[in-house]
């Protein structure tokens, strides 16, 4: 009654009906599984803990011991301000 071909064809399709629907349902608990996770509130209440613990480290630390060095100041004056006030022309 069927030809060799048109099963075949038909078992290619359900098999590939299948790939889609199981891509489908581990696609949908994978988004599930991650929205789970990072719920908004949670979230925040991690980041709010975060910044306390950093506060608390930084007051236990105390001020630099040594001082940063600052960035020397260059006595040159650059072509773009001399351009910008009209002064180079």
């Amino acid at each position: 009654m069927f030809t060799g071909g048109v099963h075949e064809t038909t078992t290619k399709a359900f098999a590939a009906a299948c790939l889609v629907l199981f891509a489908a349902l581990i696609h949908s608990l994978g988004v599930k599984n991650l929205t789970s996770r990072l719920h908004s509130s949670t979230f925040w209440e991690q980041l709010h803990t975060t910044v306390r613990q950093e506060n608390i480290l930084k007051k236990l630390a105390g001020p630099p011991i040594r001082p940063r060095p600052r960035p020397a100041k260059s006595s040159q004056v650059s072509l773009f301000f001399l351009f910008s006030y009209g002064q180079l022309v």
